[in-house]
């Protein structure tokens, strides 16, 4: 890990005693310095205050990130880790920083910024001109549906009904996991991918954030806190899909980032089939976040078996992605929530 300035280490301190705080957590400050500094994006300005009398009053981060748009290559960054002090609270002081960054970023020449903000922070980037783009849903698959629904719903089903849901919800899954002998699925955990590989991952149309061994190895395989492992789909020497997953403490399964790379929607399904069945007997429920109704995604995992957590029963609130644009050339496509492919790898919370 790069060396720490002293300058560094103060800021630091100050930062994360105020992140803590807020949020009652007990992030280290060498987990806030290596999610900061670490990333091979970092802006020039990481990190913003405002001080009221001398007192640092509130905190707000930003974490560079590379774009490809119309494989155009495009330099953002995403608002993050925003904490003011209780006592501070309604002074201006969010809107202070955020306004600060702006101006920052636009002199540094940016094309935009994002975010994908809370219930209490949206309103916040509203008022400041940001443009909400869209939404972004949850789908879970459950594995296990009595541990699932008495975690989720604290009632416990009866073994038979149990075994007869497990049924229903992988029925789809498993059919389509049968199909195409050729595909051949392997698991790693370090990041396995080639050159050729990357040019295939990131031969997109939609907007989407530039994947490379770098951005791996910063945000999954040198994670201080959290442990994944790539599952990846070929057949013959082609990649054809991939994804990453976490084993969180309630044994469910967050699948953080996944790519099938063909438009047939029955190829998409088989491919995908055939990674989600490796991770069937390995905990509870199968969790994707960010997953976008406007351009299939949700269809396509609903094809398999997934539920919307967003329905009648579950109720789960999406969360929104706002944005701040300083390229008007980039401006049109960026506002339309149908051209991003968002993942929860993309996010800054996958560094805590």
């Amino acid at each position: 890990m790069t060396q720490k300035s002293q300058f560094e280490k103060e800021e630091i301190d100050i930062y994360v005693k105020i992140f803590n705080k807020v949020f009652s957590k007990n992030t280290s400050n060498e987990t806030f310095y290596y999610k900061h500094f670490g990333n091979p994006y970092k802006v020039a300005t990481p990190l913003f205050n405002d001080k009221i009398k001398d007192e640092v009053a509130g905190i707000n981060a930003f974490m560079g990130a590379k774009f490809l748009i119309d494989q155009k290559e495009m330099f953002a960054a995403q608002s993050c880790d925003s904490a003011v002090l209780q006592e501070y609270r309604g002074k201006g002081v969010f809107s202070r920083i955020i306004s600060s960054a702006e101006a920052q970023f636009e002199k540094d020449q940016l094309d935009f910024l994002f975010g994908f903000p809370n219930s209490k922070s949206y309103p916040g980037f509203i008022k400041l001109g940001w443009s909400h783009v869209g939404d972004f849903y949850r789908a879970v698959l459950p594995l296990d549906s009595c541990k699932f629904f008495q975690r989720k719903f604290g009632k416990k089903l009866p073994s038979f009904i149990g075994k007869l849901a497990n049924l229903h919800f992988l029925k789809k899954l498993k059919s389509y996991s049968k199909k195409n002998d050729k595909i051949d699925i392997t698991t790693f955990k370090k990041c396995p991918f080639t050159e050729e590989d990357f040019n295939i991952i990131n031969n997109t149309k939609a907007i989407m954030t530039k994947r490379s061994s770098d951005y791996y190895q910063w945000k999954v395989d040198n994670n201080p806190s959290k442990d994944f492992r790539y599952i990846v789909a070929r057949d013959g020497s082609n990649l054809i899909g991939f994804l990453i997953y976490e084993t969180l403490s309630d044994k469910s399964l967050d699948v953080v980032d996944w790519l099938c790379f063909s438009n047939d929607f029955n190829t998409q399904k088989i491919v995908l089939a055939k990674m989600f069945q490796q991770l069937i007997d390995k905990g509870i429920s199968i969790n994707i976040n960010l997953v976008n109704k406007t351009n299939g995604e949700m269809k396509l995992l609903q094809s398999m078996g997934f539920l919307d957590t967003s329905n009648k029963l579950m109720k789960q609130k999406p969360l929104p992605l706002v944005i701040k644009t300083f390229n008007p050339e980039a401006d049109k496509k960026l506002s339309l929530c149908e051209n991003w492919i968002c993942r929860f790898l993309d996010t800054d919370v996958i560094i805590l």
